[in-house]
């Protein structure tokens, strides 16, 4: 119950924030790096606390602020990377950015899985570990990074956002994926019961 309470307020700060700050980012003369920088220099510093957590409540707040840097950054992100794709490219440049964040997921959890299994068992050296390749990631940011000159449509003042703005489209897609997020609410399956009881 309390992982449940957890991911889900994370996932909730997560997919507000990315709403705010993209729509922050889009404003005249808004600059998209600050939140990229700040949204990973954040969950880089405070995910490798997790280790070092005493109770569910400190898992809490730390993943909850570390969720708060994802929301922070990803719409910024996103938007950065479409200021710079050529037309007709998108597809391919979304498709290869997810696909080397999920690969790089999975080699990170191998790699911490190696260095339990062959050097250490103290995950929470393990974990505290983490924020090493995240700072090679916040320098490359700072120093390799240059944010791209925006075009004269985004610098435009934008329209409210109200549901009643969005496009016919755009709301049936927002239904669906509501209806599919509503259905990851379950009750534990048997075998996650009797395993919790034990």
């Amino acid at each position: 119950m309390a992982l449940g309470f957890i991911e889900g307020l994370a996932d909730t700060t997560t997919n507000l924030l990315k709403l705010w700050a993209g729509r922050r980012s889009d404003m005249a003369r808004r600059r998209r790096k600050p939140f990229v920088l700040f949204g990973y220099a954040l969950s880089n510093l405070v995910r490798p606390l997790i280790g070092f957590s005493g109770s569910w409540l400190m898992v809490l707040g730390i993943r909850v602020i570390d969720r708060v840097g994802k929301g922070l950054r990803s719409a910024p992100r996103d938007a950065m990377l479409a200021d710079v794709i050529p037309e007709g490219m998108a597809a391919r440049a979304y498709g290869l950015t997810r696909a080397l964040d999920h690969a790089g997921a999975v080699l990170g959890a191998l790699a911490a899985a190696a260095v339990v299994y062959w050097g250490t068992e103290r995950l929470d050296l393990v974990i505290a570990f983490s924020a090493i390749p995240g700072l090679f990631a916040i320098l490359l940011i700072v120093f390799g990074i240059r944010e791209p000159a925006r075009h004269a449509a985004s610098l435009e003042s934008l329209a409210p956002l109200r549901w009643q703005g969005l496009g016919a489209k755009t709301r049936a897609y927002l239904v669906a994926v509501g209806l599919f997020a509503s259905g990851a609410f379950r009750k534990p399956s048997c075998c996650c019961a009797a395993m919790s009881s034990a």
